[in-house]
């Protein structure tokens, strides 16, 4: 820079003048830009709750009348009333800082039906009001539920709060995907919501929009302000805050009468209710292992033998090795018949079949 440059850039006043200039000759700033035309009108069914944030109730029944009683999925047990499904709607699936939530939904049920609350977004210069009704229906008491919304959802509303000077409360949070992976996640072709509920919930979704697309008709409304490239969007959505507590309903089916769903992973539903302090875990895993399930011998030994119940282990362990020659259960079989029932023998010959 020449010092005439130099010159000339101290002689403008800096930054703050050279704005004012900007904002003099008709410029608009970013966080005052319009928003979308006219004629995004707000649709039949929703009401405006100020001039960029639009809601909207539906009331559907409820899947069940008491959810579960004393479960794997909360340690307390829980009662509905306590339950909060919530779903959002994003302009991307990356996560990042600029991608936004434009729709959530909260849904609560009194056992009888299933009340859902829409937020919708109009345009991003309302984001601060629009997580601030948001941020109104966050009760730190209740348990949201959601699918992969540890992960995603909540860390989503975190960043738009930060990014907006805004806090985000501590929740608690069932993510229903994590007992999906447990019960299902070697049965099913994939653990995405559309596929647990199509092999799961035997849901059949008609003239729904997939989510992929779900940004591009946000971006469309933004662009020409017809709402009618939305319709599509709200009822999708609804149908995952929805599917939502559906699904909450047939785990806990699972969970309450372990002998009667099929189509699940023993293996993983046993473990599951062993860790949670239920003793028919323990039948659970032995019948997966009488049919044929290794993984579901190795733990079943190992809990055995942590229960002090060396006995019954040794006989998991006895019949893994002469099954399929397992190393892992004759190295087992073969420390219990040393060190526990002294059969020197024995041991000796295990590791010699070993060897």
């Amino acid at each position: 820079m020449t010092p005439k440059e130099e010159s000339d850039r101290k002689s403008s006043g800096g930054l703050a003048a050279r704005l004012k200039r900007i904002a003099e000759q008709g410029a608009v700033a970013p966080s005052r830009r319009p928003g979308p035309p006219v004629s995004a009108v707000v649709p039949p069914g929703w009401k405006a709750l100020d001039a960029y944030t639009w809601t909207r109730r539906t009331m559907v029944k409820a899947a069940c009348r008491a959810l579960f009683e004393p479960s794997p999925l909360l340690p307390s047990g829980g009662d509905p009333a306590n339950l909060v499904f919530f779903d959002i709607e994003t302009t991307g699936l990356s996560g990042g800082a600029g991608t936004i939530a434009f729709l959530i939904g909260f849904a609560g049920s009194d056992g009888e039906k299933l009340t859902v609350d829409q937020y919708f977004l109009r345009d991003y210069p309302g984001e601060f009001d629009f997580l601030g009704h948001v941020l109104d229906r966050i009760d730190a008491a209740k348990v949201y539920v959601s699918y992969n919304g540890k992960a995603f959802d909540t860390q989503i509303l975190k960043t738009r709060c930060i990014m907006n000077g805004r806090s985000f409360p501590v929740v608690g949070q069932l993510d229903l995907l994590y007992p999906v992976r447990r019960l299902w996640g070697n049965v099913l072709p994939s653990c995405s919501l559309t596929s647990v509920e199509r092999h799961v919930l035997d849901i059949q979704r008609e003239a729904d929009v997939p989510g992929i697309l779900v940004p591009e008709l946000y971006f469309s409304f933004l662009r020409t302000g017809e709402t009618e490239s939305l319709d599509k969007v709200f009822a999708h959505h609804l149908q995952d805050v929805v599917n939502l507590e559906r699904l909450l309903a047939h785990i806990t089916g699972v969970l309450s009468d372990p002998a009667r769903n099929r189509g699940v992973n023993r293996c993983g539903l046993g473990r599951w209710l062993m860790d949670s302090g239920f003793s028919i875990g323990v039948d659970v895993l032995t019948e997966a292992f009488e049919g044929g399930d290794l993984a579901a011998g190795r733990y079943l030994g190992r809990y055995l033998k942590r229960a002090g119940r060396y006995e019954q282990a040794a006989s998991v362990w006895r019949a893994m090795y002469e099954r399929v020659r397992d190393i892992s259960a004759a190295f087992e079989l073969a420390k219990y018949a040393e060190h526990k029932i002294r059969d020197f023998g024995l041991a000796e010959g295990i590791v010699l079949q070993i060897l």
